[in-house]
């Protein structure tokens, strides 16, 4: 019997022994790799996959995400404040400011129209966003209006020249002073990046402006925007961080995880990525230095107008007394030529009278008798009428025309004394007080 139970015992060991290690080392393994796995969450990791559309990693440490009521996340986040800064233009959690830039030919490739309100009914580029911010803001959008809310989507892409003529145009109707807290520099824009969108509401007929914030949809948008991967890109009191005015309209999107993170601790994308301003914001863009920013200064200078004709008002009675003066009015020049005409000949019968007499005295002087025949009134010819037959030599009109014979030569209501110019009140558009300035 007991050979028998040393023989079983010998079994058990030769068979229990190898089962027991081999249990004993799955244990270790399982609880050594539990501990690699946690510890690798200590280290920060980045990685950005430009070919994938899903959202980058971030570093995981230091500081955890307050509350777990992410809406799509299972597990809190946590993230390395600061964290490495991020510039790559199709980043969904780039950084775009007034120092950082796009490249002017920078226009994102997978553009798309949400469907969501706007307050235009026709295609613009302004209506695009990238196809995961676009579908987020349907999200959003969807949930204010099961709140009874109604959120109107007003601007979101911009291309660079849309920039470049938005910013020019607010500088020569504005000021430099109130475009340069507004309105970014053509390339330092994040519409550009496809990523932001200025939104509003009906009740403040669509302006996006400090009122907007007041509303109730601005409220909601606030405190809610963070769920769909939407923050406020510049809230109030961090302009000296971001550079720009507190603008409640101007939404951006960086993803649920870091939206819900940055919400939580009261945090800029400048202040997540420790980014501090190498110089004063506040008077960083000026008329001097917008050749640095490739702003040509002749699209901010006001280019004086040209002063328009006025055109003369006519009133009825003037239409009339105008109609009653036009023959005089056409027909002053032919009496003046008539005049000079009249002048001219007047001389020159005068002249040929003089030379006709002293021909007619030489010629009497020399001739003698024969002079004195033909002198008037010993002549037998004088008053006789001329002979059947004959032409009656006409008698040339010494003034033709100077009122005495000749008189069907002037106009009916003409006569040599001076003719007078017909008074014409002048129209009051074409007093030079009432032209418009050229400064205007």
């Amino acid at each position: 019997m007991k050979r028998r139970r040393k023989r079983q015992m010998r079994k058990v060991v030769i068979v229990g022994a190898p089962i027991a290690i081999i249990i004993t080392l799955s244990y270790a393994s399982i609880a050594f790799l539990s501990q690699a796995s946690g510890a690798t969450s200590a280290f920060e990791q980045y990685f950005e996959d430009k070919n994938s559309d899903k959202e980058s990693e971030y570093n995981k440490v230091n500081t955890k995400l307050e509350g777990s009521d992410l809406r799509d996340s299972k597990e809190d986040v946590i993230f390395t404040v600061p964290a490495k800064l991020d510039t790559t233009p199709d980043s969904i959690t780039a950084l775009v400011n007034k120092e950082l830039s796009l490249p002017s030919d920078y226009i994102p490739e997978d553009l798309v129209v949400p469907n969501v309100y706007f307050n235009t009914n026709y295609f613009d580029e302004k209506k695009q966003m990238r196809s995961e911010a676009a579908k987020a803001l349907e999200e959003l959008f969807g949930a204010a209006t099961e709140e009874n809310l109604t959120l109107c989507a007003i601007s979101g892409y911009r291309s660079y020249q849309r920039q470049y003529d938005i910013f020019t145009n607010n500088v020569l109707t504005k000021g430099m002073d109130h475009t340069s807290k507004f309105s970014a520099v053509p390339g330092y824009s994040e519409h550009q990046t496809g990523l932001s969108i200025d939104v509003s509401t009906k009740s403040v007929n669509y302006r996006i402006d400090s009122s907007f914030a007041e509303t109730p949809e601005g409220k909601w948008l606030a405190e809610n925007a963070h769920h769909y991967g939407y923050i406020i890109r510049y809230p109030e009191g961090k302009s000296n961080i971001t550079g720009y005015s507190y603008e409640p309209w101007h939404i951006r999107y960086v993803g649920i995880d870091l939206a819900t993170f940055l919400y939580k601790n009261n945090l800029t994308l400048e202040e997540f990525y420790g980014f501090e301003p190498s110089y004063d914001y506040s008077d960083s863009i000026s008329y001097d230095s917008l050749v640095d920013y490739g702003i040509d200064l002749d699209d901010v200078t006001r280019k004086p107008k040209a002063t328009p004709k006025p055109t003369p008002v006519v009133t009825k009675e003037e239409e009339t007394k105008e109609e009653e003066e036009t023959p005089v009015d056409k027909d002053k020049d032919k009496v003046k030529k008539d005049k000079d005409k009249n002048k001219e000949g007047t001389e020159d019968t005068t002249d040929k009278g003089n030379d006709s007499g002293s021909k007619g005295d030489n010629k009497n002087h020399g001739n003698g008798n024969k002079g004195d025949k033909e002198e008037p009134g010993n002549g037998t010819d004088t008053g006789k009428e001329p002979d059947e037959g004959q032409t009656p030599t006409p008698t040339p009109d010494p003034n033709p025309g100077d009122g005495s014979q000749g008189d069907n030569t002037n106009p009916p209501d003409s006569d040599n004394s001076e003719e007078q110019e017909p008074t014409v009140t002048p129209s009051p558009t074409q007093t030079p007080s009432d032209t418009p300035s050229a400064d205007y």
